[in-house]
């Protein structure tokens, strides 16, 4: 089943942990069967960069659940972990925990290397890619690219963390999704499935908030300064996106912390409520559909 959906006045949110990326050490020379995976097919890997990784990939599926594992081994470089594991579940569910625990518990010390959570907003939540771009803030994360009329992304791959907002045809939902990297994972203590219940506290609101300008309050700062109002209009034609307009009022006016001229919307509570609930039945449960 998909995961439960948290609906409260008017705002319909579903949280999924989207994909996940480990790397291990085997327990023996040889790779573990995975309870409740079956072997699909066993090849070997196109070099896809400069430097050749990992020679073999086995794609593994949990027939009950519909995850797949892509298992990568045979490293070349002697710097990297004797196996790569990339972990994706169906559209149309997240991760389970008892799937991801027993991954682990095949392997020798393994860490994350990538963790996706996912945000979907249901077609009544007025979240869509205007919406992100207006009030979207995501820690220090920026805007990537031009993007005008294709997905939004905020960081890189090589920053901590990165966001990715697209729209979703097939659940016709817009989806927010969070890729937080090793780096990251690492510094707040996150390297088994028991610690991702962590991420409501980290994420909220450092790393994901949603808010608008305070007009009134800045044209009263501007009119004390002795600005004009030209200064106002300027950033209110950058208003599509948030990013633009705080850029303006920090370069091109001068403002220093131009934060305390914003508001938090409505829409942060939906987002820590359904977080929590997350959270809470990964924590409770190994076996239930989270």
């Amino acid at each position: 089943m998909p995961e439960k959906s948290k609906e409260i006045k008017g705002w319909e949110l579903t949280v999924r942990l989207h994909r996940v990326q480990l790397v291990a050490c085997t327990r023996t020379k040889n790779l573990p069967q995975i309870p409740g995976f079956s072997i699909c097919r066993d090849r070997f890997v196109r070099q896809q960069t400069k430097i050749r990784t990992y020679d073999r990939v086995q794609s593994l599926k949990n027939v009950d659940t519909g995850t797949s594992v892509y298992l990568q081994y045979q490293c070349k470089p002697p710097w990297l972990e004797p196996a790569k594991l990339t972990v994706v579940p169906t559209r149309s569910q997240g991760l389970k925990r008892g799937e991801l625990e027993a991954i682990f518990g095949g392997f020798k010390c393994p860490r994350f290397l990538t963790v996706e959570l996912a945000l979907d907003f249901g077609e009544g939540s007025e979240v869509d890619r205007s919406f992100v771009l207006r009030h979207g803030l995501f820690g220090r994360s920026q805007p990537v690219g031009g993007r005008l009329f294709r997905d939004l992304r905020f960081g890189t791959r090589h920053s901590d963390t990165m966001v990715r907002a697209y729209k979703r045809p097939e659940t016709r939902s817009y989806r927010v999704e969070f890729e937080l990297h090793s780096s990251w994972l690492r510094r707040f203590g996150i390297t088994q499935p028991s610690d991702l219940s962590k991420l409501p506290h980290l994420l909220c609101f450092s790393r994901i908030n949603f808010v608008a300008i305070d007009w009134d309050a800045l044209a009263d700062h501007l009119r004390r300064k002795g600005l004009p109002a030209s200064a106002l209009n300027s950033a209110r034609s950058q208003a599509y996106s948030i990013h633009r307009a705080l850029s303006l009022l920090r370069g091109e006016i001068g403002l220093v912390n131009v934060h305390r001229f914003l508001s938090p919307l409505r829409i942060n509570t939906v987002i820590k409520r359904a977080l929590e609930d997350w959270a809470n039945r990964w924590r409770n449960s190994l076996h239930t559909s989270l």
